[in-house]
């Protein structure tokens, strides 16, 4: 039941309890009332009227007994009218009493009979002295004189019932107020007693659950949450009570919520203050990668320029190859001609034989300048071909530190792709320059074979040219197959030449590589520096979010859930 149907039922039986005081009260009044009024215009007139008729019985009486004196003599026989007049005011006050006591018809008939009985006689009588005198008057005033009594005892008779329905009236009166006296007691006694009652049971049913609800809230606020609302009532302090206990379910599930938020958020502020300082040297270990593949890359730039240099010098020589393989194919077209005219150019021949000599070891000293030099070309690409396996190692890594560092390292993971891409490219270029260096080295090895042949052919004809006229024919057809020889050691020249450039365009495009190279590794390493500085303010602010999560913790710890 609610507080408010329970102070409603209170208020209810108290006003009923009232009200059936007021209403009792009420009614008892009213018959008092009732009785008073009925006392007042019927008993009370009545006695009156019996009191005023018996006046007008001795009025009558004494006008009637009047006449005895005075004998209607010298004008003095109004008597009879003044009787008169009483004995119609008698028959006036007779009906009035009829009127006010219904009841009583017959006695008042009776009454009524008395006194018309009783004033004719009075008017025989007062005749009687008028007429016959004294004497006449005398008889019959003894008898009159006995009605006159007769009827007073039957007026007084009537008032006297009056007046004693009068005091028996008011003693019922005084007995109802007394009555009503002792019953206003009693139900004031008891309505204090069911008042206390319901007071009592108010206070039972409101303030005791109030008060332990006060209890319970006060030890809610010291933060001692695992003491639960125990209030059994069906009101609104009953409700309040279920209120306050899921508010303390509620506020011991939400303590027991952020106390494992605080946990969980100290021990993510720990890894991520961990992994702050992680990533902070993971930043560091990338810049001293890039500050490494920076390193590599210039001296792979400074490799491609000394390859530049180197494949400049070869291109020199392989020039001058193919200027002294021209000239040797000049003289072997002037050898054959001397040789159709024979005998008369021996001398020539041998002078000749000399130069071939001569030019001979000349070409063979360049052939193998050439050979010096493309072994240190093939030590070049040796080089180069280190520093791409390096710089793509290195990319590498780059690449799987930018991953662990997830998006702060995307920016890095770009460069380091770049940096692969570039190193792949190097790589290639210094395999296709291995390739054509190859190729040079081999036809270079025919042009040296070629060469010692030449040289072993020459020294042959110089020591047989005293034979020169019976041999002739057989130099004649070496000079030939020299003559062939050098214009394939031309050929082969212009086709070095050829490969020379374009190994020199790709000694550029290595250098061009290099330098783009060098300027992504910069970029690199300002991205680095930002990503550091970054890990670093996030390395801040794991630690205050750690001891913000420490007060957290000593915070939620003051409550016992």
């Amino acid at each position: 039941m609610s507080i408010a149907k329970k102070i409603t039922l209170a208020f209810v039986v108290i006003l009923a309890m009232v009200a059936t005081i007021g209403v009792v009260l009420l009614l008892e009044s009213s018959r008092q009332s009732d009785t008073t009024t009925t006392m007042e215009s019927r008993t009370l007139r009545s006695a009156i009227v019996a009191e005023e008729m018996k006046l007008s019985v001795t009025q009558v009486q004494q006008w009637l007994t009047d006449i005895s004196a005075t004998r209607g003599q010298n004008g003095l026989d109004d008597g009879l009218e003044k009787a008169d007049q009483y004995a119609k005011l008698f028959a006036e006050q007779l009906e009035e009493m009829k009127k006010l006591n219904p009841e009583d018809q017959e006695r008042l008939l009776e009454l009524k009979t008395s006194f018309d009985i009783y004033y004719e006689f009075g008017t025989k009588m007062a005749k009687a002295f008028v007429t016959g005198g004294h004497e006449a008057g005398n008889q019959l005033m003894g008898e009159f004189d006995q009605r006159a009594e007769k009827l007073n005892k039957a007026v007084d008779a009537f008032r006297e019932e009056k007046v004693q329905q009068i005091t028996k009236a008011v003693s019922e009166i005084q007995d109802s107020i007394e009555m009503s006296n002792q019953m206003m007691i009693i139900f004031f006694v008891i309505v204090l007693v069911i008042s206390g009652g319901i007071a009592y049971w108010l206070s039972r049913s409101i303030i005791l659950p109030l008060r332990k609800l006060n209890q319970t809230a006060l030890v809610i606020a010291k933060g001692k949450l695992d003491q639960p609302v125990n209030i059994r009532s069906r009101d609104e302090v009953g409700q309040l009570g279920e209120a306050f206990e899921k508010m303390r379910c509620n506020l011991q599930e939400l303590i027991h919520e952020v106390r494992k938020t605080a946990d969980e958020v100290v021990a993510s502020a720990s890894e991520l203050s961990a992994g702050a300082e992680q990533t902070a040297a993971s930043a560091k270990e990338i810049s001293t990668s890039i500050d490494e593949i920076k390193e590599g890359a210039m001296k792979q730039q400074r490799g491609s320029n000394e390859s530049a240099a180197s494949m400049s010098e070869m291109k020199d020589g392989i020039e001058m190859v193919a200027s002294s393989a021209a000239s040797v194919a000049e003289l072997s077209i002037v050898m054959t001609e001397l040789a159709n005219k024979g005998n008369e150019t021996v001398h020539q021949v041998a002078s000749q034989m000399e130069q071939i000599n001569e030019q001979t070891q000349k070409t063979s000293m360049v052939i193998r300048q050439l050979d010096e030099l493309s072994a240190q070309i093939g030590q070049i690409l040796q080089v180069l071909d280190a520093i791409s396996a390096q710089t793509h190692i290195l990319a590498l890594n780059a690449a799987i530190e930018a991953a662990r560092a997830g998006e702060n390292g995307k920016g890095f993971s770009i460069v380091a792709e770049e940096v692969r891409k570039l190193a792949g490219e190097s790589r290639a270029s210094s395999a296709r320059i291995a390739n054509l260096v190859e190729e040079i080295r081999a036809h270079m090895a025919v042009a040296v074979e070629a060469m010692n042949r030449n040289s072993k052919e020459t020294e042959s004809g110089m020591g047989v040219t005293q034979n020169a006229s019976l041999i002739f024919a057989d130099m004649r057809q070496v000079v030939l197959e020299v003559t062939e020889q050098i214009q394939e050691v031309s050929a082969s020249a212009e086709q070095m030449r050829a490969n020379t450039q374009r190994v020199n365009d790709s000694v550029g495009i290595m250098s061009k590589i290099a330098e783009n190279t060098e300027m992504n590794v910069r970029r690199a390493v300002v991205s680095v520096g930002m990503q550091l500085s970054a890990c670093e303010e996030v390395a801040v602010s794991a630690n205050r979010l750690n001891g913000e999560a420490n007060k957290l913790q000593e915070m939620v710890s003051k409550f016992e859930v």
